[in-house]
């Protein structure tokens, strides 16, 4: 089993707003594949859908983004019921390309409300 990035372009009005704010358009979407052959040639498996995440949010490193994605990734990957060696090789490949959220990102935007006056 991989993980396969999936980009996807968002669509309505979205685009246009995150277009003026200078972000990116795209969202990416983790998704558990496995490869095997048909006829000899090799074919991908869709196994379970992981989460999906904005791409802008990645740059930006948006905490509460951060967190809603590894939690629908937790969640997913629980529900397959994998061996602990798989499941951590899957989560690396993950956090490669999404980092977990940290404290230190927690903290930052922890600070960001209180400079909007405690939302």
């Amino acid at each position: 089993m991989f993980v396969r990035w999936k980009r996807q372009a968002l669509t309505g009005r979205s685009v246009k707003y995150y277009a003026s704010k200078g972000r990116s358009k795209d969202k990416l979407t983790a998704i558990l594949v496995e490869s095997h052959r048909v006829d000899g040639r090799p074919r991908q498996r869709f196994v379970s859908y992981l989460g999906t995440i904005r791409e802008w949010t990645l740059k930006d490193r948006v905490y509460w983004h951060l967190v809603d994605f590894w939690v629908s990734v937790d969640k997913n990957l629980d529900a397959l019921q994998i061996d602990q060696v798989t499941r951590q090789k899957i989560e690396t490949r993950i956090a490669e390309r999404v980092p977990r959220p940290t404290t230190q990102d927690r903290q930052v935007m922890t600070e960001q409300i209180a400079a909007l006056g405690g939302l």
